[in-house]
């Protein structure tokens, strides 16, 4: 049985630098078992700075990733986390935060291949990616490179060696090769979703005690809500139709509208708040129109329709008025 919320303490957000500055992870605000948390205001608003280029919506995905995944493991588990975004459609979201799961438990594969055995047959490369067939050589004029007999029955070992490794381009695994090559002549397997929905499918291959926690990496995450979905059935294209018809700030009137209408139901159903509600891509709203955003008088609104609540922005003291409790700003290397 997981913590209540009452006990959770600090949680990790997922990114070990930010954990340790946090001094363990992030606090939240303890809420009384006996007080209505629909109604309560107690989520906490984290405002992201930095200049442009400085991978901001990246850093807000994986924060959001790594907060929900913490407080999804709470006795009473709450709604599933939401990104909003001006200036990226859904495809472009599922495909960021995919690329970071996938990088993510390629990664914990190579650190541990030393102390652990789970890494030998291929249930990870099967799960994640589509392993029917080799496509090495499928569009490309030269030969491939030899590859190992063993390959696809063994293919978890060869990737926790970092003999295979993930293309975020390409969305594929790839073969090492001590010579630059075109990366159509070593792919082995494309991801098998493109959507993270999809993956709670498959989320159950993970049960061992060795790699059970790339169960918890994979759930659903509701991108830009705010868009009208036809038939149930949101696409890319409806949502680039969607964006052209509207300018950025009406846009962002839709998205804090769609917040609050998803704060009253929460309040009338008595329902738990998200677990994280990422806003991101305001530099698209001209400065004359953000600076008409006031939202001192909406800052409720968000402390009750999440746990945690995520605001990226370029430029904070010029543009956009709120009261944050912590202020994360990003620069260049």
């Amino acid at each position: 049985m997981g913590q209540g919320i009452n006990t959770v303490g600090k949680i990790s957000t997922g990114i070990q630098g930010l954990d340790k500055m946090l001094l363990g992870g992030l606090q939240l605000p303890l809420i009384n078992p006996k007080e209505d948390i629909s109604s309560s205001e107690k989520g906490i608003i984290i405002v992201l700075k930095g200049d442009r280029g400085t991978d901001k919506t990246l850093f807000a995905m994986q924060m959001m990733h790594g907060i929900a995944k913490s407080l999804n493991n709470l006795e009473f588990k709450p709604q599933v986390p939401a990104f909003y975004s001006l200036d990226k459609n859904t495809d472009q979201m599922n495909d960021m935060l995919l690329d970071f799961i996938i990088s993510k438990c390629i990664d914990k594969m190579v650190r541990t291949s030393s102390l652990s055995n789970d890494w030998t047959g291929s249930r990870f490369a099967d799960a994640i990616f589509d392993t029917g067939k080799i496509r090495a050589g499928a569009s490309h004029s030269s030969a491939p490179p030899p590859f190992p007999e063993n390959l696809k029955s063994k293919i978890d070992s060869y990737i926790s060696e970092g003999i295979v490794f993930y293309n975020i381009r390409t969305n594929s695994l790839h073969f090492r090769t001590a010579q630059s090559i075109d990366s159509q002549a070593n792919i082995l397997f494309t991801r098998r979703y493109d959507k993270i929905s999809d993956y709670q499918k498959i989320s159950n291959v993970f049960s061992s005690d060795g790699n059970f926690d790339f169960r918890n990496d994979f759930f659903d995450v509701r991108f830009n809500g705010h868009i009208p979905i036809e038939n149930e059935n949101k696409d890319s294209r409806n949502e680039m139709e969607y964006k052209y018809v509207t300018t950025p700030s009406h846009t962002f009137s839709k998205i804090l509208s769609h917040i609050q209408k998803g704060a009253e139901e929460n309040t009338k159903n008595k329902s738990m708040p998200s677990s994280c509600i990422v806003i991101d891509g305001l530099t698209k709203i001209s400065d004359s129109d953000l600076k008409s955003f006031e939202l001192t008088p909406f800052e409720h609104i968000l402390r009750k329709s999440a746990l945690v609540t995520i605001i990226v922005i370029d430029d904070l003291d010029e543009k956009l008025k709120i009261s944050a409790d912590i202020l994360i700003e990003l620069g260049r290397i």
